[in-house]
C-alpha cells in the first residue's frame, strides 16, 4: 500500500459515539463538506498533517481514509477510536 499513490483521496470523521461532528475549516486549504476532506492524491510514503476546526460534541472521534490505490478501491480505517473529553 505505501508503494502506490492513493488517487481520489478523501479522509471522513466520524463520532462512533456521542453526537455527530462536521468539519467546519481545515488548515492547510482544502475542500471539505460535512464530514469529509477531499485530499486529491496522497504520493506513495508520504505524510499529511492537517489541523481541523469541528463542530458537534462527540465522546470520540474516527477516521477513514479511502482513496485508489493502483486503480482499485481501498479504505483503511484504524483499529481505535480517539477519546475526545473536551472538559479535561
Amino acid at each position: 500500500m505505501a508503494d502506490e499513490p492513493w488517487e481520489l483521496a478523501a479522509m471522513r470523521v466520524h463520532a462512533p459515539e456521542g453526537s455527530k461532528v462536521g468539519i467546519t475549516a481545515v488548515s492547510p486549504s482544502h475542500l471539505f463538506l460535512g464530514d469529509e476532506i477531499f485530499l486529491d492524491t496522497m504520493p506513495a510514503g508520504s505524510s499529511m498533517f492537517l489541523s481541523l476546526t469541528l463542530e458537534g460534541s462527540p465522546s470520540s472521534l474516527g477516521f477513514q481514509l479511502s482513496g485508489l490505490v493502483d486503480g482499485q478501491p481501498l479504505a483503511a480505517v484504524p483499529n481505535r477510536a480517539l477519546d475526545w473529553d473536551k472538559s479535561g
